[in-house]
């Protein structure tokens, strides 16, 4: 529900651009990061990627992919993209 929000909100902000900050949960990084002694906040973002620490891809996945892959619709006559 999250990515389908945050998606529609830039939809409404005519947001040009987006980049997920983790896109796969890093399992494998964070048991890394922790030998180095890396702070315990840091593990809050170890499970937030579109795909899981295995590689097997989420529901919200599939809601990115979508947006991503939707037509661009022009809103001004003189938008540069077009």
């Amino acid at each position: 529900e999250y990515v389908r929000l945050l998606c529609e909100e830039l939809n409404s902000l005519d947001a040009e651009f987006v980049a997920w900050f983790i896109p796969r949960d890093y399992d494998e990084g964070w048991e890394y990061l922790r030998t180095l002694g890396v702070e315990e906040f840091v593990k809050a973002w170890r499970d937030t990627g579109l795909v899981d620490g295995g590689g097997k891809p989420r529901q919200s996945l599939a809601i990115w992919d979508a947006w991503l892959h939707l037509p661009r619709v022009r809103k001004k006559a003189s938008d540069p993209l077009d």
